[in-house]
């Protein structure tokens, strides 16, 4: 083969190359727009509640990042919410017996801020984007409350947040906790249903590579979307349109 025929095939991989680094490099921008770090907060940020969005299953980096948050300075108490959603399946405690994801998760939550052992969550957020000091053996939360709703995605669970706070104004600042391909919607969906001086920002759970997977950081585009076009409760384009 002669230099001339090399040098065109030569030239064409290398486009591709390039192509193919530009392309991730947008794919990584991309996920990275759906965590909308601006709305992140340190743990020196006061709340009076946190919210921890259901997830399908429990989410044991959204509890991560909460045991984490509340471990790492004294400061006034704040109250956990969970949702609870009557239609979601029943999950094994660590007595094997089934509870509801509400019950998984503040039975997880009221094991790890009691203990003086140091919890895995402490590691994973001091490798993180924060750098706070060592972990505290104190609970920073002085309660957990339930709030009941029928939700079927996160913009339901919005709407029984919205509901729950309307006749408690005590609490005036709120965070949310969620899995970080999913904050840019779910404080959209929050903006809502809520006064947006309510929402602060979030917690971002723990990092992950479920963040950057086309499954995980595709259909939070689609959803966006569909949410932007106000096709949010449409039949066939949102989880609970059979209950409608």
């Amino acid at each position: 083969m002669s230099v001339m025929e090399m040098e065109p095939s030569t030239s064409m991989a290398a486009a591709v190359g390039l192509l193919l680094f530009l392309m991730v490099i947008a794919y990584l921008a991309a996920a990275r727009w759906l965590q909308q770090r601006s709305a992140w907060l340190t743990p020196l940020v006061e709340v009076d509640a946190v919210y921890i969005l259901a997830g399908a299953p429990p989410r044991g980096e959204r509890l991560d990042a909460v045991i984490a948050w509340a471990r790492q300075y004294d400061c006034r108490p704040a109250t956990i919410l969970i949702p609870q959603d009557p239609t979601a399946g029943l999950y094994p405690n660590k007595a094997g017996k089934p509870v509801t994801p509400a019950q998984w998760q503040t039975e997880q939550l009221q094991e790890s801020l009691t203990s003086r052992r140091p919890h895995p969550s402490d590691l994973r957020f001091l490798t993180s984007d924060f750098l706070p000091p060592p972990p505290r053996p104190h609970s920073r939360f002085a309660d957990i409350i339930v709030v009941p709703g029928y939700y079927h995605g996160t913009d339901g669970e919005m709407q029984a947040l919205a509901a729950f706070l309307d006749p408690n104004p005590s609490f005036r600042r709120v965070a949310l906790v969620t899995s970080r391909s999913h904050i840019r919607r779910a404080l959209q969906r929050a903006r809502t249903h809520i006064a947006s001086p309510r929402i602060l920002g979030v917690i971002p759970a723990r990092n992950t590579l479920r963040d950057y997977s086309p499954q995980r950081v595709i259909p939070e585009y689609l959803q966006l979307l569909r949410d932007i076009l106000g096709l949010t409760h449409a039949p066939f384009l949102h989880r609970g349109w059979r209950a409608c």
